[in-house]
């Protein structure tokens, strides 16, 4: 083993043990805490398949223990205030299945309507709608435009895209909280549907976050629904963990794939598999050298238009695309979210900001096992979709995905608990809970 890979895998070590505490002390692994600390603890590792010599990523590498010790210590001041967990005995209400079923179709339906207006508005004749060569045409002509700044989204597309992330969100719910098969089928549609337009326009962020929007949903869902002071094993975490790997990596690399396979004859612009299998571990690294040259030298604070960058936009403010950064093995101008908080609110600000999203987690974990607490399961399910997505780079920077988020949230405002105690248990329809 290379010496410079023993501090890489200390720290990764070291956010293992973060993990377990917070397991210990919130009595799940679930737990925002724990579920932020297990992410980098994986992630970070990865640098030693790609790099004989690591050493110039390890300052990068000690600043996101730090951060993940932020989250922590935030987690761990909620956990000191907010009442011990309670145990309760609930099942899936099967009237607020049956609602969410409906909501995930009407987000399916917006999404096949706005993937054939896509290939309509591209020339694709409706016999060629279900051929590859269509789908890598309309991905690459999409793609190629937004690289050019020439690709002008339609409003209505922009609601489109509202809607489909939005059913998407339910979809997760609604697979944790029906056993009907065909609502299942349902929820998965609801992603793979996602997944199809981001691929159209190229997007492998898009299939990422799609990814992370389903998971996230599903994994608040089975919060809700568990008894709090029953541990959700490891064995539920690993599963979990390979469904994760499936949807948001190999779906990215699915997307990259059908966007770059029209150049495949084309020594000049073809992309090789090498690129796309380690294109998404060039995140870490990216910020890793960053933070080495210049991370500790804070600049001026941009209060969030990093984050927000494309809300920020909408009132003028206008920030670039990092430029992208020789990694070693590749090239990325993706950073992490660690980049992002630190441009936005300077080095130690972006750990008060962790801090508190470590405090906020961890309440609105708790609220998510009350079975009276209506916006619990949507907050929370936010809370991971930071912690999932923060591998990459800010969710929350886009319009669409932000609308999609306040919608979720106010849309459980008005649903009915998606839990009924068991003794109030209602008869329901074969299959259903």
């Amino acid at each position: 083993m290379p010496h410079a890979s023993l501090p890489i895998l200390t720290i990764a070590f070291a956010m293992w043990l973060v993990a377990l505490l917070a397991r210990v002390q919130d009595q799940s692994w679930t737990s925002p805490s724990s579920i932020f600390a297990l992410i980098w603890a994986a992630y970070i590792p990865t640098l030693l398949f790609f790099v004989d010599d690591a050493q110039v990523y390890v300052k990068g590498m000690i600043w996101i223990l730090v951060s993940v010790l932020a989250v922590a210590a935030g987690s761990a001041i909620a956990g000191t205030i907010s009442p011990g967990f309670a145990s309760k005995s609930v099942v899936a209400s099967p009237r607020t299945a049956s609602l969410l079923t409906k909501l995930t179709v009407i987000g399916i339906f917006v999404g096949l309507l706005d993937a054939g207006w896509l290939f309509v508005a591209r020339g694709v004749a409706l016999g060629d709608i279900f051929s590859f060569k269509a789908l890598m045409l309309v991905s690459a002509a999409n793609r190629g435009e937004a690289y050019a700044g020439e690709l002008e989204t339609p409003v209505f597309e922009r609601v489109a895209f509202t809607m489909i992330y939005l059913g998407t969100l339910y979809g997760g719910v609604l697979f944790k909280l029906s056993k009907r098969r065909s609502d299942k089928v349902i929820a998965i549609f609801a992603l793979l549907v996602l997944i199809l337009i981001n691929t159209l326009h190229g997007s492998r962020f898009g299939s990422i976050y799609g990814g992370a929007f389903w998971l996230s949903a599903y994994l608040a869902a089975t919060v809700a629904l568990a008894n709090p002071v029953r541990n959700t094993g490891s064995a539920f975490l690993i599963r979990f963990a390979l469904a994760g790997i499936l949807i948001v990596f190999v779906f990215s690399i699915l997307t990259m794939t059908v966007r770059y396979e029209l150049f495949a004859d084309n020594p000049a612009a073809r992309v090789g598999w090498a690129y796309m299998l380690s294109d998404p571990f060039g995140f870490i690294a990216a910020f890793g050298v960053w933070f080495n040259e210049s991370g500790m030298h804070d600049s001026a604070p941009m209060y969030g238009a990093r984050v927000f960058r494309r809300i920020a936009g909408l009132w003028g403010k206008s920030y670039p695309l990092y430029g992208p950064v020789d990694v070693g093995f590749n090239a990325s101008n993706v950073y992490t979210i660690f980049r992002e908080l630190i441009d936005d609110f300077t080095l130690w600000g972006s750990l008060e900001m962790l801090l508190f999203y470590g405090f906020a987690a961890r309440m609105v974990f708790w609220r998510t096992t009350l079975r009276v607490s209506r916006v619990g399961l949507p907050l929370l399910a936010i809370a991971y979709i930071f912690a999932f997505t923060g591998v990459a780079s800010s969710a929350f920077a886009y319009t669409t995905i932000t609308a999609a988020l306040i919608m979720f949230v106010a849309s459980f405002l008005f649903l009915p608990p998606v839990s009924l105690p068991t003794a109030q248990r209602i008869s329901s329809p074969a299959g259903a809970e």
